[in-house]
């Protein structure tokens, strides 16, 4: 992936994206034991991006403090 994280909030829009599709389309043709198994399957991609995205925003945090210590010695 890129270093700006890009594609994880694009992910994240998408997951959002479905969850509100499977509330609004889906919600009344299924039984609530499906509906809950989707939504914790949405909820454990939407988890699993949040950390890669904050692990991405950590090591760029890190890199960039590594440039200007660097620079300053």
């Amino acid at each position: 992936d890129d270093e700006t994280g890009t594609a994880y909030h694009e992910g994240l829009d998408e997951v959002n994206r479905l969850r509100m599709e499977l509330i609004n389309k889906y919600k009344k043709h299924l039984e609530e034991s499906e509906f809950d198994t989707m939504e914790k399957k949405l909820d454990i991609l939407e988890h699993e991006l949040k950390i890669r995205l904050y692990y991405l925003e950590q090591q760029t945090q890190y890199q960039n403090e590594n440039k200007k210590s660097g620079k300053a010695r």
